[in-house]
């Protein structure tokens, strides 16, 4: 405010300390005895005593002041409503108070009158400005700001701030590979700017197309977008940008068209007067020179670039100087350079993680760089020290479901918490529940990609509610919610496991052939499968899905690629030390490895399962598993379709619940589903005996529903919102395709996310799942449950139990098999399986793969 008065007065007046429940009496007194403009100085003193005094720091303030703006608002006097709508503004700001903060603000647009508050509206917007660049409410708020601003700007009429802040927005978009909210703001700029007539503006709208276009991977389309950006500079006389002929060098070099791009990158070094600019060009430049096979050149350029950035540089930057800076090592034969320059990669990409919220946006992220880091590693040495790996797998194997679970179990430490913040600890839960019902870990994706504050339905909205309030949270001192899943917490997870013991496998992708890495201990080992094959593998389980291949031919599909996978994983498997407690599968995007089918194929490894001494087992999650214990007398739900064929399946939950001597058995029908949640609340054990229908057959994971378009009490959405606080231990998804995974995304990201019902069904933290990858008969299902709930009746451990069942039911005797079934209640189901069991050989009735390796286990770390 640039009003000034010069009143001496040595004492406040005694209203100022009125509280916001007395302030409306003061105030109509204020207004009847004030003359002229006394009531204006009044009120001036008023809002500098509730600054000068320190007062604007606490949320006490808050109430007051809007019981002044309502009051003035009652009384139509704008002029005093505005001054306060500042004050609330800025106060609210400053006390994380971020939605009604914006909305004061933009009141104060709508409803000034003077001149000069004109110019106080254009001075916080400003301030919004600064506080959106400076992340002071993090990454995925800063997006609020400049949509708030860029509607404040629309009011005023002020073109150019509003495109400026939809490209602001754009760019934050970019960042977490939100591609079609950052497209979204610069058509909406585009627009404004052409009926404005901003040319430079206009030309900007295309410089930053041309990014968006690059990240997504379209270099033709970005260097398009790049030329029409020089030309509208070139007509109207401007200075060539240089980001922008920075972006467009690049896009030349991913065409292949290095000489071009060397040419621009070379005729910028003696222009450029940013040093953020120069590193960048010296960083291009090196990668120029490497794909020119002039590796001296790069050498140098890259010690420039490095030189040229500072601790003010983006994480962005630095990351692709890091791969870059690999690339090049890679190529002068310096592995062990390489691996350091990846790691260091990997810690940049982690710091970015750090600010980010939205877990699509977090999979945005991680999906823009995954190719890149993961093309790099399979050019690492075939064997080496886990150390100098296991850093880049920690932060490469992210995942939403971990990060999920990683920010439940943050709310549910603060709630248990007596800091003085319980307020804000039951609003974070509420928020928490708003999100779920959204989605998460995974949300409709066209609700992804509609997420942005000029969506009109604002479908993002609980997210904006959740961030502002663990900004808050945070704000006071307390830990990030992924601090459980940063690289050094998820680094040490692993390492605690292999020094436990454990082998872990996974794969990484970006290389032809695919390689499949080996941890064991203080050591890791890389092998590999064909891309060829992992491809006919993918396809071959999709088609059997749909129904457009036969039971045969993907059996022998089947057999084809286990007998890779087994091969690769030789040396493995018969060197595994008898000490190692299990094989720990970690789930890439796609689920390629069947690691179960691969050990079951192996004499030995067969045999210590068969023993209980051995466990494979397919990790869906870098995050910590709960202890196990054993399933003592457990109180067993067993899900039914009392409708189907399935005669054999609606028993064998009996059956179990005998063998475990289950304290309570209850029983809910398939299209039940507040049934069973009810009967889930104090549940050990579920076994799910329905049909069952791939995920992968629907839209949308979202959507997923174990029965299809029929109604399942298992699917997607019920599951992310009602079993997370469910106390089970075990699952068992006795139905056809319960443990596919979803891979029907048309962007095809490559982030190891693993949409499936698996992998939710361990939100609890506290339970081991077990599903059938493809079709399985009823008898298969019944004969391994009941082996299972000889295990748990032994006090097995769960997951111990399902190995055991497995590898068991693979080499069981059908006379064996027969006395099994002979437990089931006399039934058409019973005496169907054993007319079945009748025309089977003595020995080795289950040994195909088809029949048993299908059924696979999956847990936490």
């Amino acid at each position: 405010m640039d009003a000034a008065k010069s009143d001496d007065s040595p004492l406040p007046p005694a209203w100022w300390a009125s509280s916001a429940v007395d302030l409306p009496n003061v105030l109509v007194r204020l207004c009847r005895e004030s003359v002229g403009s006394d009531l204006f100085w009044e009120l001036f003193d008023y809002y500098n005593h509730l600054v000068s005094e320190g007062v604007a720091s606490s949320l006490d303030i808050i109430d007051r002041v809007e019981v002044v703006i309502a009051f003035f608002n009652g009384e139509n006097q704008p002029m005093y409503e505005v001054m306060f709508l500042e004050l609330l503004s800025r106060v609210a700001m400053s006390a994380g108070k971020l939605s009604k903060g914006l909305a004061a603000f933009e009141r104060m647009a709508e409803i000034h009158t003077e001149e000069y508050q004109r110019r106080d509206v254009i001075e916080l917007a400003g301030d919004m400005w600064s506080y959106a660049e400076r992340g002071i409410f993090g990454s995925d708020l800063q997006p609020l700001l400049f949509a708030s601003i860029a509607r404040v700007f629309k009011r005023l009429g002020d073109d150019e701030g509003l495109v400026r802040a939809y490209l602001q927005a754009s760019a934050l978009y970019a960042q977490h590979g939100a591609h079609e909210a950052a497209m979204g703001a610069v058509q909406h700029a585009r627009s404004i700017a052409k009926e404005a007539n901003l040319t430079l503006l206009v030309a900007q709208t295309y410089e930053q197309e041309a990014v968006l276009a690059f990240e997504r991977g379209d270099a033709a389309g970005s260097v398009a977008a790049g030329k029409a950006a020089l030309t509208l500079n070139e007509a109207n006389g401007n200075s060539l940008p240089e980001r922008l002929r920075l972006n467009l060098a690049t896009a030349q070099m991913e065409l292949g068209q290095l000489e071009e791009a060397a040419d621009i990158l070379k005729s910028m070094i003696n222009s450029s007067t940013s040093g953020d600019i120069t590193g960048h060009l010296f960083a291009n430049l090196a990668s120029c020179c490497r794909r020119q096979g002039c590796l001296p050149e790069a050498r140098a350029h890259i010690a420039r670039a490095r030189s040229e950035f500072n601790a003010d540089t983006s994480y962005e930057s630095l990351l692709e100087l890091e791969i870059i800076d690999a690339s090049i090592a890679l190529e002068s034969g310096d592995r062990p350079a390489a691996a350091g320059r990846l790691r260091a990669a990997a810690v940049m990409l982690d710091n970015g993680l750090r600010g980010v919220l939205r877990l699509h946006h977090r999979r945005g992220l991680r999906d823009q760089y995954i190719r890149q880091i993961e093309s790099r590693l399979a050019q690492l040495p075939a064997d080496g020290l886990t150390v100098d790996v296991l850093p880049i797998i920690a932060v490469l194997y992210g995942s939403v479901v971990a990060d999920w679970l990683a920010l439940l179990d943050w709310a549910d430490s603060l709630v248990a918490r007596p800091d003085g913040m319980e307020t804000e600890f039951a609003d974070l839960r509420d928020r928490i529940l708003s999100v779920q019902a959204f989605g998460a870990p995974f949300a409709l994706r066209v609700d992804e990609y509609r997420d942005s504050p000029w969506d009109p339905m604002l479908t993002g909205k609980p997210w904006d509610d959740l961030g502002e309030t663990i900004s808050r949270i945070v704000g006071q001192g307390f830990p990030s919610p992924f601090e459980a899943v940063s690289m050094a917490a998820a680094t040490s997870l692993l390492e605690t496991r292999l020094a436990e013991g454990w082998c872990i496998i996974l794969p990484t992708f970006g290389s032809d052939p695919v390689p499949i890495w080996v941890f064991q201990g203080n050591c890791y080992a890389r092998y590999t499968l064909p891309l060829r094959s992992i491809g006919q593998w993918h396809l071959a389980r999709r088609s059997f899905a749909q129904g457009s291949v036969s039971k045969v031919d993907f059996a022998k599909q089947l057999d084809c690629f286990a007998a890779q996978s087994r091969d690769a994983l030789k040396t493995v498997f018969d060197m595994l030390p008898a000490a190692c407690p299990g094989i720990l599968s970690l789930q890439d995007h796609d689920n390629i490895l069947p690691i179960t089918a691969a050990v079951l194929g192996h004499d030995g490894l067969r045999a210590r399962m068969a023993e209980g001494k051995l466990e494979a087992r397919i990790v869906p999650a870098l995050y910590p598993a709960c202890p196990q214990s054993a399933l003592i007398q457990p109180k067993l739900v067993a899900l039914i379709n009392s409708g189907d064929n399935l005669e054999l399946a609606r028993i064998e939950a009996e059956v179990a619940a005998v063998t475990v001597e289950a304290r309570v058995v209850s029983t809910a029908e398939v299209d039940d589903e507040a049934g069973l949640v009810a009967q889930m609340t104090d549940a050990d054990l579920l076994v799910v005996s329905t049909h069952g229908v791939s995920i992968s057959s629907f839209s949308d994971p979202f959507l997923g529903s174990l029965g299809g378009a029929g109604a399942h009490a298992i699917n997607v959405k019920a599951i992310q919102s009602d079993f997370v606080d469910f106390p089970y231990r075990l699952v068992m998804l006795n139905a056809c395709h319960a443990g596919s995974t979803y891979t029907g995304d048309e962007r095809r990201l490559r982030t190891h996310d693993s949409a499936s019902y698996p992998a939710l069904l361990l939100l609890n933290r506290c339970s081991v799942v077990s599903a059938a990858s493809w079709r399985i008969g009823d008898t298969i299902s019944y004969l391994h449950l009941v082996l299972v709930a000889q295990g748990l009746k032994e006090e097995l451990l769960p997951s111990v139990a399902l190995s055991r069942a497995s590898a068991r039911l693979r080499d069981l005797p059908t006379s064996d098999a027969k006395s099994l079934v002979q437990l089931a209640p006399s039934s058409p189901g019973r005496e169907a399986a054993l007319l079945l069991l009748e025309g089977a050989p003595a020995g080795g009735a289950f040994s195909a793969l088809y029949t048993i390796g299908g059924i696979e286990t999956y847990g936490l770390l």
